[in-house]
């Protein structure tokens, strides 16, 4: 709810559109059928199950409220995965394949923790198994956009600083400022 409250006034607007698309009756509470409805119409295929409504339904009063359909909205505009073995979507840890990633043509693996235990899911990569857990694999893109970003700042550095200026604004360059990475 908070990054809702804290979302500007025309994404706000975009989500109670979307409660109010879902709430066929008007009563301001999606029930099952509503959401299912919903769901399939709008194509979201892994979002079509009792499953999906009672992990929303935190209340368990068998209806969503507009914040429980805001987490919905969440889910699908935030890419959230679905474990791709069970079809179940992922609340906590889960794995990757580090060989989807490495393809081209942009295809995902995600393994809940429960399928990556089991290894029943049999997804291979000329041969081989290979899972990264999504926390490291966070911390590694980090890694790597931050030196992405050193290494633009080093040949900014190098060919286009004229009196303190730095394009990039990160402050290298400027008196009093040495960062070692530069030189």
């Amino acid at each position: 709810m908070a990054h809702y409250q804290a979302s500007p006034d025309h994404l706000q607007k975009l989500v109670g559109d979307f409660f109010e698309a879902m709430d066929l009756d008007g009563d301001k509470k999606i029930d099952k059928r509503e959401f299912l409805l919903f769901m399939k119409e709008e194509g979201q295929s892994q979002m079509t199950s009792l499953y999906i409504f009672n992990q929303l339904d935190l209340n368990r009063d068998d209806t969503l409220d507009f914040g429980e359909v805001i987490m919905a909205c969440y889910i699908i505009k935030s890419g959230r995965p679905f474990c791709t073995h069970c079809n179940k979507f992922i609340t906590s840890t889960y794995l990757t394949c580090i060989g989807c990633l490495e393809d081209r043509n942009g295809n995902s693996f995600y393994l809940c923790l429960d399928c990556y235990a089991s290894q029943k899911s049999g997804h291979l990569h000329n041969g081989l198994s290979r899972f990264v857990d999504n926390y490291s694999l966070l911390a590694n893109m980090t890694k790597l956009k931050l030196n992405e970003s050193q290494v633009f700042c080093r040949f900014e550095s190098r060919f286009f600083f004229r009196k303190g200026s730095n394009p990039c604004g990160c402050g290298a360059g400027e008196k009093g400022t040495r960062w070692r990475w530069l030189f």
